[in-house]
């Protein structure tokens, strides 16, 4: 394999790289925003339980 031949398969290897890194710096952001989302959820939820409580105990007294 010549100098230049060796280059070239450098190239398209290193585009190829260079691709799946922002495939995966995709995926990654969708994960994260899911992860986002599920945080405000469990948060949404964990409040919404806190206030039922809250209303019970009052009732209760």
């Amino acid at each position: 394999m010549t100098n230049e031949d060796r280059r070239e398969t450098d190239a398209a290897r290193t585009r190829e790289l260079v691709a799946e890194a922002r495939r995966l710096r995709g995926v990654i952001a969708a994960a994260e925003a899911e992860l986002a989302r599920t945080h405000a959820d469990a948060f949404a939820l964990a409040q919404e339980q806190t206030s039922r409580l809250r209303d019970a105990s009052t009732r209760e007294r």
